[in-house]
């Protein structure tokens, strides 16, 4: 999916003047999406073999929650 498909979601609303309110609900659909970490990573030089690991790390995780998320785990038995 396109990086730019992120910001669809990313709108809130400000609901009677509650402006920390909304601002914490932006940035946890931030957090979530990913892309505070995003922007927050290219601050400093990733060395190569550290950045292979995080990929790595990033991959095994996401093929670990689609598994779990699954409404079936035990297809079969």
């Amino acid at each position: 999916m396109a990086k730019h498909l992120k910001f669809i979601a990313s709108a809130v609303m400000v609901q009677e003047g509650n402006v920390e309110g909304a601002y914490r609900t932006l940035n946890r659909i931030l957090t979530m999406d990913g892309l505070l970490e995003d922007t927050k990573r290219p601050r400093y030089n990733e060395k190569p073999c550290r950045q292979r690991q995080r990929e790595s790390y990033e991959r095994c995780r996401q093929i670990y929650n689609i598994e779990m998320n699954r409404a079936d785990l035990w297809q079969g038995c």
